[in-house]
């Protein structure tokens, strides 16, 4: 079974609460027709986009911003914004992101995250998605040719210490391939184990309504998709 692991560890675990990264992406509103400056990296996303005319700019120089529009039995719940660390773990940044704005293979085919479900939601523990291959948690492939990547030491590094952090789930070490998740509390069992590579900045409440499909058996309630992906900005 790919990916199970997280699961493994959930069982019989007791949570204890934390944060760790020491600095967050910031947030502005402005008018659509003011001009940013691309040297910071701030990125202004036109209102009919989705993004109300917000700037978002990493808190650290070299971090991506991604953002990913969620639906919840059909219905539009909204959109996640994520700060991903490729100053910290660049090959899991790179494949992550590549999975947001889409990877042609050779043989013509798309690597996205775009139309697929989150198939392993456990309430107060985590929302698992990007099982691009098989969409029940066995399969899942990474952007590179090998089809699956290792663990990067800084990222294993990174404690399981807040909501709203970005890990990516395994069968083991060495196993990464396209499936992650979104934490939903601290879980110090899950550190040193799973390669932490970003963070919610925006779209709280989207997180928040997708832990309300969860179950203690982590079969979904409700039928919780990411339908679509982009990259608002890279080093």
């Amino acid at each position: 079974m790919h990916a199970d692991t997280c699961f493994t560890r959930y069982r019989s675990n007791v949570i204890e609460f934390g944060f760790g990264f020491g600095g967050i992406a910031s947030i502005s509103a402005t008018g659509k027709d003011k001009a940013v400056s691309s040297d910071d990296a701030a990125v202004l996303a036109e209102e009919d986009d989705g993004f109300a005319g917000k700037v978002y700019t990493p808190s650290k120089p070299g971090r991506s911003m991604v953002w990913l529009d969620v639906e919840i039995d059909g219905a539009a719940a909204g959109r996640v914004v994520a700060e991903i660390l490729d100053d910290v773990v660049p090959k899991t940044a790179a494949n992550f992101v590549g999975l947001c704005k889409g990877t042609e293979l050779p043989n013509g085919k798309t690597l996205t995250f775009a139309g697929h479900n989150c198939h392993r939601i456990i309430d107060g523990f985590i929302v698992q998605c990007g099982d691009i291959t098989r969409g029940d948690g066995r399969g899942g492939r990474s952007i590179y040719p090998s089809g699956s990547f290792d663990d990067e030491p800084a990222g294993l590094a990174l404690k399981h210490n807040a909501r709203y952090l970005l890990q990516m789930a395994n069968a083991g070490p060495n196993t990464n391939g396209s499936q992650f998740c979104f934490m939903l509390n601290p879980a110090p069992h899950l550190n040193g184990h799973h390669v932490v590579f970003g963070h919610v900045v925006d779209g709280f409440d989207v997180v928040d309504a997708m832990e309300t499909a969860g179950t203690q058996s982590g079969v979904p309630s409700k039928t919780v998709t990411i339908i679509r992906t982009g990259v608002i900005s890279t080093p």
